[in-house]
């Protein structure tokens, strides 16, 4: 018996036999038998179209929304970015130099005997704190910089 030969996509199996029979004693009785397996409905390669379409339109899909996420995850922090500059940009033209002014001031009435010791704690404290708010943002401003690269592929 010989199976499977090249066949077509619509065949499935060809099969060839042969048989010597005997009946009642007597021999010579022989038979052949060829078969060829076709399915008599096409459906079920039409189905395997079908759900290969189907799972081309879900990945189609999926590959829209992770589009539509990027980019809304890039509108979101670039929105992000322009506040943190925006803040950056205020400390480093007025709250730095005020807190500059600040520690100057404070050393300067101090020896100078004019405010007393808590007070002078008091005003470098606040000095140092701006500038510590300043250093966050300045992180917080390059972690923007950073993904914002990384989802745009530049980095």
């Amino acid at each position: 018996m010989l199976n499977q030969l090249n066949t077509p996509n619509y065949c499935r199996k060809i099969n060839l036999g042969y048989a010597l029979q005997k009946v009642q004693g007597v021999s010579g009785f022989h038979s052949y038998k060829i078969g060829l397996e076709i399915p008599l409905w096409f459906f079920p390669q039409q189905g395997r179209i079908q759900e290969a379409k189907f799972e081309h339109s879900i990945a189609e899909t999926e590959l829209q929304q992770k589009r539509i996420e990027l980019e809304t995850e890039l509108s979101n922090r670039q929105a992000e970015h322009q506040k943190i500059s925006e803040s950056l940009e205020y400390y480093e033209e007025q709250a730095l130099p005020l807190a500059d002014e600040q520690l100057e001031f404070a050393n300067k009435s101090y020896f100078a005997g004019e405010i007393n010791y808590v007070e002078y704690i008091q005003n470098i404290k606040q000095a140092y704190e701006i500038k510590l708010v300043y250093l966050e943002l300045l992180k917080k401003h390059n972690r923007s910089v950073i993904e914002i690269k990384f989802l745009t592929g530049k980095f």
